[in-house]
């Protein structure tokens, strides 16, 4: 990180109060502008707040990402789909130190790409973001309450705050000078947060390495950016991997023997040819096990980054696979899933009580968020539950599913 940098950032922060942030989880991070956002708001006495809001966001246990926002006394609130990979959040929560609140992280993708920042819809209509129910505030205690949802009729009506600032990767330069749009491995619809956020007046700065890229898929031009920075290759990774998942492809997922049970289920459960989208959680080593020993069963699996492959990354690397493409962008595998083109969603089941209802945003007293759960529990028809052996719940005070009877609904116990 330079002095040069950290001045030509904090020029960019004036006047800014909500900042985007393009990002997948830990998987797709723009590490550097963090960083430099975090040293260039700093104004001698403390530091100054800003409201966030991303899809996914990004984060690395305890340091990292997000993190490192919530560490530097960044973070006034923050609107999210998916809070995993973000330890420290919790604490937020806890103490009610930041607003937090939770969307659909399909939603969120849909609302980050569109230059009107609202939409209304049915998905969480009946789960505990319906504002008819808890709504999306996390921590309800909360004085100074954002508006993020409201009920329209037999619909959910969200909208985010408009932005200022949005920060972006790149995946380089062409020759040029263009700078090439990252879509590989995860498209996140990059081009188009960037057009939706100039048309709404707002500042896009982008982070790319400064290296040549030939046959580029997109590129923009330099003049679209109010700051374009070269990040230290330590700040531009792709995936945060623990180094066991670069040294065997066995490594790369769970040998637990629940997920074995699992898979075995779910070789009687999918039919030939089905397109899957596959959750976090056992369900991923699970399909990971039937693919592998099952070749002649043939079927696509997708996650909800739009990555499909041969082998779905587990645990912290999720969104990626081995040998994977970016077949949809972010934006587009949700859409598939809305319009109910996916034939088949394997999920994970955190709590489930007796009525078949289920809760995943929260296990114990950490708080994950929906991500992409809500929007693939209410668009698939067919869906198929995984989790170990636990004990029901009379009734669950919060629903990320509400069971509906219309659906093929089937839980796999490993």
């Amino acid at each position: 990180m330079t002095n040069g940098d950290v001045y030509r950032f904090r020029q960019l922060l004036k006047g800014v109060e909500v900042i985007d942030i393009a990002s997948f989880g830990s998987a797709i991070s723009p590490e550097y502008l963090i960083n430099l956002l975090s040293e260039a708001s700093w104004n001698g006495f403390s530091s100054t707040k800003y409201g966030f809001i991303a899809s996914s966001l990004p984060g690395a246990g305890w340091c990292g990402g997000f993190n490192t926002l919530i560490t530097s006394r960044n973070v006034d609130w923050v609107i999210g789909g998916f809070f995993g990979t973000v330890e420290r959040i919790n604490t937020c929560i806890e103490n009610n130190s930041i607003e937090v609140h939770n969307i659909p992280q399909g939603v969120a993708s849909m609302l980050l790409t569109q230059e009107n920042r609202s939409l209304q819809t049915s998905i969480g209509r009946g789960t505990f973001l319906d504002p008819d129910s808890r709504g999306t505030l996390i921590n309800a205690n909360y004085s100074g309450r954002l508006s993020v949802s409201k009920r329209v009729d037999n619909k959910i009506e969200y909208r985010l705050p408009n932005s200022d600032l949005i920060l972006v990767r790149g995946s380089g330069l062409t020759e040029t000078g263009s700078i090439v749009i990252e879509t590989d491995p995860i498209d996140l619809d990059i081009e188009r947060c960037i057009r939706s956020a100039k048309a709404r007046g707002a500042k896009v700065v982008v982070q790319a390495p400064n290296t040549i890229i030939s046959n580029p898929t997109v590129t923009c031009s330099p003049d679209l950016f109010d700051g374009v920075f070269v990040p230290p290759k330590g700040l531009h990774q792709i995936g945060y991997f623990p180094p066991r998942y670069h040294q065997r492809t066995h490594n790369l997922t769970r040998t637990c023997d629940a997920s074995y049970r699992i898979s075995e289920g779910l070789r009687e459960r999918i039919e030939l040819d089905e397109e899957l989208i596959v959750g976090i959680g056992l369900p991923v080593p699970a399909i990971n096990h039937l693919r592998q020993s099952h070749s002649i069963m043939p079927f696509k699996a997708f996650v909800e980054s739009g990555m499909t492959g041969q082998i779905l990354y587990d645990g912290d690397g999720f969104g990626l696979c081995s040998n994977g493409k970016s077949a949809l962008s972010q934006r587009e595998i949700f859409q598939k899933i809305w319009d109910g083109d996916i034939d088949h969603a394997v999920l994970g089941a955190g709590e489930i009580d007796a009525n078949r209802n289920i809760h995943v945003a929260q296990l114990g007293r950490k708080f994950f968020g929906v991500g992409g759960f809500v929007d693939i529990s209410q668009s698939v028809k067919k869906l198929t539950f995984c989790h170990r052996k636990k004990a029901e719940a009379d009734n669950l005070s919060d629903i990320s599913y509400k069971y509906d009877p219309s659906q093929d609904v089937r839980f796999i116990t490993g």
